[in-house]
Formats: C-alpha cells, structure tokens, sequence
C-alpha cells in the first residue's frame, strides 16, 4: 500500500522537540478536553497521540519546542494537573504522521479489573535510595521492559518476566 504525501504545512523542520508524559489524575469533560487538545496541537503543527481517560492522561508528541511547551503548558493548566513531569528529547526526524486525542478507558492498559492507580500505588523510592532498597532480601525486581531494552542491561537478579 502506497503512503500517503504528507501536506507540506504537515512537515516540521529539524531539530524537534518529543515529549512523553502521563500522569494519573482524575479527568472530567474529557470530550471538551479532547477536542480543545486536538485542536491546539494541529494549529501549532504537533503530531504524535494523547489518551485521556477518567483516570488521567498519556501520550508523546513532536514538533518545533515552542508548540510543544505551549501544549505542554495547556495541559498543566487544567485544574486537575497538579503536576505534570514530563520526559523531553530532541529528534531530527519526523516520528508520527498525524495527531491523534482518544478517550480511553485506561491510560495505561492493566489488563485487570477494578485496578485503581488513583488509589492503588506502590511506595515511591528515592533515586538515592534505589540501590540499596534492591539489595535487601524481602525485596524482587520485576523488569517489565520490552525485550530490546533488557537485552542492553537489567538490575542484578532482577526478573524478566517476558
């Protein structure tokens, strides 16, 4: 199947911005919210995927770093964003075709009933404090990376369960 030509106002000079966030928060007017992201991003030429759900946001986008920290700034707007990190990196290349807003019934797929990451989380640990909080013996590292990624190096007797 041929490609499709992408319309020239659609191509973003080099170097991009990416973004790549998600943050779980609980969401309401997710149809309002869809279509006003929707909207910004085509206007400011970003491309890439944003999933919104009931319980938060996820996505990675690219284009020229102006439109992309408007974006990023509108969505830290919303009341329900109290903070929002978000992992930046450049790219020389076009990444995605077009943008995209889906409403989700997870950000993050489970595959699980009745999980709730509002409610239901881990205990954060420190950067610091990683190393020595995995040597201890009640503790077991699950690496849940794709393949390519622990082919390039994993934790001491961390598990792969792939």
């Amino acid at each position: 199947m041929m490609e499709k030509p992408v319309p020239k106002h659609r191509l973003v000079e080099s170097p991009l911005t990416v973004a790549a966030l998600y943050k779980f928060a609980p969401l309401e007017n997710l149809d309002q919210k869809r279509q006003l992201l929707l909207d910004l991003c085509e206007r400011n030429e970003v491309l890439g995927t944003f999933l919104l759900a009931e319980e938060g946001i996820n996505g990675t986008v690219a284009g020229k770093p102006e439109a992309i920290h408007l974006v990023i700034d509108w969505i830290r707007s919303w009341q329900e964003i109290e903070q929002l990190e978000v992992k930046f990196s450049k790219s020389d290349s076009r990444n995605f075709r077009r943008m995209k807003v889906r409403i989700k019934k997870e950000i993050v797929t489970m595959g699980m009933e009745n999980v709730d990451p509002l409610n239901q989380s881990g205990e954060y640990i420190e950067p610091g404090d990683w190393n020595q909080f995995i040597t201890q013996d009640e503790v077991m590292v699950i690496d849940t990376r794709n393949t390519y990624e622990v082919s390039m190096g994993k934790f001491k007797d961390a598990i792969n369960p792939i």
